[in-house]
């Protein structure tokens, strides 16, 4: 179903007793009810799900084409509003990968995360002054500070993309993404019925999104959302990259062991043509990492192992338990996460409001 909701395949699925509740419960838990939903207008109305569950789908999707027309109109705002203010900035994930889907009102959207140019950030106490807009943000984190919600959605404004646990390559990450900044704050698109905001260039995002993945799937989990969303970013790089700088800038920064782990999902998973493969599949981490997005869920909120402590300390213990999990597969940033954790106790220290 998923391969023919994307594209992959226009072979109709031949098994007669699909579980539709099962399915559409799996679709939730993933963040694809939409993409799904596409699969299922290609399907003969008699392999259809019955009527209750369909119009229940069909409901929730009409939902999530109303709330990407929300976030739509709040993304043009924000960034209209930071580059009056003469503030880079560019939205990552979200909105500009909703454009590279058949449809860019299916994906499930989320908040909304802008990358700005740090050097001209104005925070007076715990305001972010942006013209006459003044947002009140969270305390920082080291790559992020979570701000009011605007025109009704959340919004995490950054100043670096994302970070690696190993301090060493996340130098070299940060250095990259120094280097990279102009362009990505000058990548315009429109987006649907609204206007014009600027998103990462296709080079860019074959890093960065990775990076992404890595992070949150170290930390907590991630789903089958963030694998079709790489999926489309796979495809709409083709030919416009240079796979080999690619290759060499994922190498640099560290991922390169993760691009081999999400090519064996998106060929073996997803049916994606070898052609747009940055990396050769790795079917031993692959494995590894389908099975934790089956059982864990979008940002593994659904997995049955994570213990969700208020005590920050039972939640450094649940970490730690993870990290041991994990380092048979991801060695470096699982040994560095617990020092990255101390390093970022005095950064905090060092940048309060």
């Amino acid at each position: 179903m998923l391969r023919l909701s994307i594209g992959t395949t226009s072979q109709i699925p031949t098994g007669k007793d699909t579980n539709w509740d099962e399915l559409y419960e799996m679709a939730k838990k993933q963040s694809l009810v939409g993409v799904l939903f596409a699969g299922i207008q290609k399907l003969p109305k008699a392999m259809h799900p019955e009527k209750k569950l369909l119009l229940k789908w069909y409901a929730q999707t009409e939902k999530l084409k109303e709330k990407n027309r929300q976030v739509n109109k709040a993304a043009v705002y924000i960034h209209e509003a930071f580059s009056m203010a003469g503030i880079g900035n560019c939205v990552l994930k979200g909105q500009g990968n909703a454009l590279l889907y058949d449809d860019a009102y299916l994906r499930n959207p989320g908040d909304i995360d802008l990358w700005i140019d740090a050097r001209k950030m104005i925070v007076e106490k715990e305001k972010l002054v942006v013209g006459k807009l003044q947002l009140h943000i969270s305390k920082p984190e080291y790559h992020h500070v979570e701000s009011e919600n605007v025109m009704g959605i959340p919004l995490e404004i950054h100043y670096r993309p994302s970070f690696m646990n190993n301090l060493v390559v996340n130098r070299r990450m940060q250095q990259w993404y120094r280097k990279m900044a102009q362009e990505q704050f000058e990548h315009e698109v429109t987006l649907p019925e609204e206007g014009t905001i600027t998103i990462p260039t296709p080079a860019f995002n074959l890093v960065y999104q990775l990076s992404h993945i890595t992070h949150h799937f170290l930390k907590e989990g991630i789903g089958l959302r963030q694998i079709v969303d790489y999926f489309f970013v796979l495809k709409n790089a083709y030919g416009k990259v240079d796979v080999d700088e690619v290759t060499k800038n994922l190498k640099y920064v560290g991922l390169y062991k993760m691009a081999k782990a999400v090519m064996y999902i998106e060929r073996e998973l997803l049916g994606l043509e070898d052609r747009y493969l940055i990396a050769p599949p790795d079917e031993r981490i692959g494995r590894f990492l389908i099975q934790e997005i089956m059982i864990g869920g979008n940002f593994g909120f659904y997995d049955p192992r994570a213990n969700r402590h208020n005590s920050q300390f039972l939640h450094n213990v649940t970490r730690l338990q993870r990290d041991m999990r994990l380092v048979s597969y991801f060695p470096s940033e699982c040994l560095w996460e617990p020092i990255f954790r101390i390093y970022h106790f005095f950064w905090r220290r060092n940048h309060q409001l």
